[in-house]
Parts: C-alpha cells; structure tokens; sequence
C-alpha cells in the first residue's frame, strides 16, 4: 500500500550493502491494458500501482541511485515480431511493465 512504501524501501535499503545493486519490475500505471489486466486479477486485488517517476524519486530518498530505468514489454506474445523494436521505444511510458536498477550509496 501507497501508506508503508516508505517503510518498505527503508527495509530493503537496509538489506543491501553499500555499492549492492537492486532491481525492481513494476506494472506500469500508464499501459491501460495494464491497468486493466491489474483490476481484473484476483492476486492484484488491492495493489495500487506505481509509476516509474514517482518509484525513481522513492528511491532517491533511500540512499539508492537509479542508474537504469525503462520501459518494457511492449507486444504481446502474438506480435513477438516487433520484440526488436522494443529497446527503441524503452523511453516511451507504454510498455505493459518498467525496471528500474539502483545501486546503493557507499
């Protein structure tokens, strides 16, 4: 929940060690097939999903540097073919999902 991210982040800035690297993959909030995938699944039931700007700024505030963020996740598997477009459209907030790698200040 939006409420505890702050603690969460804390917890696992804890967990690694200085110059550790961490990687996060998140729903993006902006795909709205995405969205819709999330507010018809049970397991997603109470998620409340982040955009990658605002999980950047978390970050930041928990002695993390991003040091590589992008979208991804773009076709479906039907359309697999276009996958090799995919890392020219990473900047473009439509993918189906991001990552978003920190690495912890020393």
């Amino acid at each position: 929940p939006l409420s505890q991210r702050d603690y969460y982040l804390q917890r696992i800035s804890d967990y690694i060690l200085p110059g550790g690297y961490c990687v996060f993959f998140e729903h993006n909030p902006y795909n709205p097939l995405t969205r819709y995938l999330v507010s018809t699944c049970p397991f997603d039931a109470n998620a409340e999903l982040i955009s990658l700007p605002h999980l950047t700024d978390l970050l930041k505030g928990h002695n993390l540097n991003v040091i590589e963020s992008k979208y991804c996740f773009y076709f479906p598997e039907f359309l697999k073919v276009f996958d090799r477009f995919e890392n020219y459209l990473s900047m473009m907030p439509f993918g189906g999902k991001y990552y978003v790698m920190a690495k912890k200040n020393m």
